[in-house]
């Protein structure tokens, strides 16, 4: 059988088998009691959700239709279902800025041959890929040549050491240049509570965002620190936002921007919507000047 042969209930079925497989592992032996109760209950909870979709499945309309012929809504309910929730971020999700109540499941590549196979084969669910919270976990990146119009959401928590880092920086940089000309939507957000990493990744990836073609981008969101301050209150370092250039984003219908005060005074003609959030209260643009600002701009 094909993998794109596969139906909701092969799926469900090779999920069941996978977990019943998994029996108390030699590794257990190193958690302690708190850690080993919490993993039996989970690993029961799958057991218990995968039972009761194998019940449910076979009365679903379309249910053994093959999978490659299914909306891709319900492979990723499905595997939103029978995966642990608070592991990975991975969409599909709807269009737009809103970046919460996103499905969160491990990933799908990493459950067993048959669902691994099942979402390889599917193009659509590998349209709209989040990275983060932490930027190791860039893996879904690397699927985005399976995908057609890309949204790319990357939130960012550093962890580890500054060789690490650039490590997986670099990788992950060359993933999001080399998909550039193909994502309609761009989010990118680094915790200001790791100023000098969101200074590097910020200035690295507008650099990206600056000079690269991107003919597709409707949507672009951005949220960096503009600055920090010590403890006597004076400003030790500014990061400005680069100008948005009209020429590279012919596309350009909705820009967010956070962290920064500027009100981006070169901003496309194309723009409909446009959004500041997030202002330091020391940098914070006046009231004048957004009405200034709103008056310039009468297609907003």
């Amino acid at each position: 059988m094909n993998a794109t042969d596969f139906g909701i209930l092969h799926l469900l079925e090779a999920h069941n088998e996978k977990l019943e497989g998994l029996k108390e592992l030699d590794g257990m032996k190193y958690l302690n009691q708190m850690e080993q109760d919490f993993y039996v209950d989970l690993l029961s909870k799958f057991r218990r959700t995968s039972q009761e979709l194998r019940e449910f499945v076979p009365n679903v309309y379309n249910a053994s239709q093959p999978i490659n012929k299914l909306p891709v809504e319900i492979l990723t309910t499905t595997f939103n279902m029978v995966q642990d929730s608070l592991v990975r971020a991975f969409p599909p999700s709807r269009d737009g800025l809103e970046t919460y109540g996103l499905n969160r499941w491990l990933m799908v590549t990493l459950v067993c041959q048959h669902w691994r196979h099942a979402s390889l084969s599917t193009a659509s669910l590998w349209s709209n890929i989040i990275m983060g919270p932490d930027l190791h976990d860039y893996e879904g990146l690397q699927q985005c040549k399976r995908g057609l119009c890309i949204i790319a959401d990357l939130r960012h928590r550093f962890i580890g050491t500054s060789i690490s880092r650039s490590m997986i920086l670099k990788a992950a940089m060359l993933l999001f240049q080399a998909n550039l000309h193909r994502m309609r939507s761009i989010v990118i957000r680094s915790s200001a509570k790791s100023f000098e990493s969101a200074i590097h990744l910020g200035a690295d990836l507008l650099q990206i965002l600056c000079t690269g073609q991107l003919p597709t981008l409707k949507t672009l969101s951005l949220c960096l620190p503009s600055g920090t301050y010590d403890e006597d209150d004076e400003d030790v370092n500014f990061y400005p936002l680069p100008p948005i250039a009209n020429g590279h984003l012919p596309q350009i219908r909705r820009l967010s921007l956070g962290g920064t005060s500027t009100l981006a005074g070169n901003i496309s003609s194309r723009l409909t919507h446009f959004s500041l959030y997030d202002q330091d209260h020391r940098n914070r643009p006046t009231i004048n000047q957004c009405l200034d600002f709103l008056e310039a701009k009468s297609h907003l």
